[in-house]
């Protein structure tokens, strides 16, 4: 081989390491920050990196990035969470894991948070946008998992257990019995969840969600219109593989009507969301007389 020609390969193959350097450099140092600060304006979040993130280019592109994230309003807040990304150069959608050790949403509580999930090419428009554009949604795949309880006040939780005890002490059916001590127990404990949901524009499908305690199995679908602020979701409550209660909740988002029907048709209630709250607001004696009234 020459010399002029084992100078021109030198001289390509430095080429190649320069541009794959640069290509790299501004990837990690622009790009990646760029996305970042889009996804805060266009939700309303404030993300803190907790260390440098981790990226490679080759042989497929992929980041690690570990991060606590808060809105604004405080009303959702996750701790140490890491998000695993990775795009195959001859695919068009994004695959991703996200774990976090705590996720507040106001009293809710999300423990050992796991999702995985894919973004179809449609929605990177989302990452990469800078208009502030909040009508901006995801195309995606979530299959989420973890350990969901609620922040509680004592007083709240000795409210709790104070009806529940009337409860089982009234005459009122066994159903009624059963359902509070379930009510009770997924307020107090934790419980582990699985689901599939899947968000495309304004729409989220709730394919399935599943939680199980004792021996009864909570079974949740439903569909979420964000445009015409509509949803229409029902319940399964089973006990030892059988069906015991089904509760349909559909209309606005805000006020949605609430229909609790058991199997063996002793529960019947038809009631609007704000109905609820309204006796929750009246205090435990109200909820006492309603069930007396009812017994």
């Amino acid at each position: 081989m020459s010399s002029a020609l084992k100078k021109i390969l030198i001289f390509i193959i430095i080429f190649i390491i320069f541009f794959l350097l640069l290509f790299y450099i501004l990837i990690d140092k622009i790009f990646i920050k760029k996305i970042i600060l889009n996804i805060e304006n266009n939700l309303d979040l404030n993300i803190s990196l907790l260390e440098p993130h981790k990226l490679n280019v080759v042989p497929e592109f992929s980041l690690l990035t570990k991060f606590n994230l808060d809105t604004n309003d405080q009303n959702l807040i996750l701790l140490n969470g890491d998000v695993y990304i990775k795009k195959s150069y001859i695919n068009d959608s994004i695959k991703y894991t996200l774990n976090s050790e705590k996720i507040i949403i106001n009293k809710i509580i999300i423990e050992n948070f796991v999702a995985q999930g894919e973004i179809y090419r449609d929605a990177l428009n989302f990452f990469f946008n800078t208009n502030n554009n909040k009508d901006l949604l995801l195309n995606s795949i979530i299959k989420p998992k973890g350990y969901l309880n609620f922040n509680l006040e004592t007083e709240q939780k000795n409210s709790l257990n104070f009806l529940n005890l009337i409860i089982t002490r009234l005459k009122t059916p066994e159903i009624y019995k059963k359902i509070s001590n379930l009510l009770v127990s997924l307020l107090l404990d934790k419980s582990y969840f699985t689901g599939n949901i899947k968000i495309k524009n304004n729409f989220i499908d709730v394919i399935n969600i599943e939680t199980v305690k004792d021996n009864f199995k909570i079974n949740f679908q439903g569909k979420f219109n964000f445009l015409n602020r509509k949803l229409n979701c029902n319940i399964v409550i089973k006990e030892s593989g059988k069906d015991i209660v089904k509760i349909d909740i559909s209309g606005d988002l805000e006020n949605p009507k609430i229909k609790v029907l058991s199997i063996d048709n002793r529960i019947n209630m038809h009631f609007f969301l704000n109905d609820i709250k309204t006796m929750m607001s009246d205090g435990v004696e109200s909820i006492i007389k309603y069930l007396i009234a009812n017994e």
